[in-house]
């Protein structure tokens, strides 16, 4: 179902994109002010929350921004989160950890998924590559977790155990 599912996604994805590259090259004049969205690099149209980004110091700034931020989203969603759902909100386990480690989590994981949807919002919306740098380093980094995820499973499951590993992943799916 997930492998359906993907598919579907990525067909929509696909048909989006092109129907939205249609309409940038056949609607939009580069010259119209409308067009000032699409630009790539620094100039003097960028603002991110106020500031003007019209040099490669700044830009760079943000870009390395974005690379960091990823990181982080990363360890937020695919760590913490996780931690919470499998270790406080399953009501099926005996919850290890004090109240005060549990709530300090789980604040924290609200505070900054606020914080890095303000931060997303306000940068995708300046112009095209910045989505397409968050883009790549979203991609980069979902290969770097489903890697560690995979070889660590591998390396748990494949020694002495009466299990091999496809059987394991095809159980978890």
């Amino acid at each position: 179902m997930e492998k359906l599912i993907s598919n579907v996604i990525i067909f929509w994805i696909s048909g989006i994109s092109l129907l939205l590259g249609y309409s940038i090259y056949t609607i939009v004049n580069p010259n119209s002010e409308q067009y000032k969205i699409y630009h790539i690099g620094p100039n003097p149209n960028l603002y991110i929350l106020g500031f003007c980004v019209d040099n490669y110091y700044k830009y760079t700034s943000i870009v390395a921004f974005c690379f960091i931020n990823s990181i982080i989203r990363t360890l937020n969603q695919q760590i913490l989160q996780s931690w919470i759902s499998n270790q406080v909100q399953d009501v099926s386990k005996i919850i290890t950890v004090s109240y005060n480690d549990a709530l300090k989590i789980q604040m924290v994981t609200t505070i900054y998924t606020w914080f890095d949807y303000f931060m997303y919002i306000n940068i995708l919306l300046t112009q095209v590559d910045m989505f397409m740098i968050k883009l790549v380093a979203n991609i980069i980094k979902n290969i770097f977790v489903t890697n560690y995820y995979f070889n660590y499973n591998k390396n748990k499951f494949t020694n002495n155990n009466k299990y091999n590993y496809e059987s394991i992943i095809y159980e978890k799916s």
